[in-house]
């Protein structure tokens, strides 16, 4: 599996990428967003083919993950999304297609890394049993 984390904070990239990569597995990616705009995140992103995408919701220059997320989409980006922010995005999440959101606590990253493992082995227990 290959797990991409889009983020503007290199110190969260560099906080969960390798708590995401022992406790998940697979080949961890992390893309920190300083300059690209909305459409060259977009083509950077797809062209990583990754099976998981974690989002942020405030990326530089004012872009929005939900944003993103929604061009991703309209793109047939082939792989699961999950929001994944310190702002309680959720909802504009869902709102774009995004089902599933987990808050990114930079303070406590085991309570975040414990959500998202959770999430993983669900899905992957419900995609073993189809």
């Amino acid at each position: 599996m290959r797990i991409t984390l889009v983020d503007d904070s290199q110190k969260a990239i560099e906080i969960f990428t390798p708590l995401l990569a022992k406790e998940i597995g697979g080949r961890m990616e992390s893309i920190c967003h300083r300059d690209e705009g909305l459409s060259e995140l977009v083509e950077k992103i797809l062209h990583r083919r990754s099976d998981l995408l974690l989002l942020d919701y405030n990326l530089a220059h004012g872009i929005k993950g939900a944003a993103v997320a929604q061009a991703l989409l309209g793109r047939g980006l082939p792989g699961w999304i999950i929001g994944f922010s310190t702002v309680p995005a959720a909802a504009e999440f869902k709102a774009v297609g995004v089902s599933d959101f987990v808050t990114k606590d930079l303070y406590r990253p085991e309570t975040s890394i414990a959500k998202l493992k959770f999430l993983y082995d669900t899905s992957s227990a419900n995609a073993k049993a189809l």
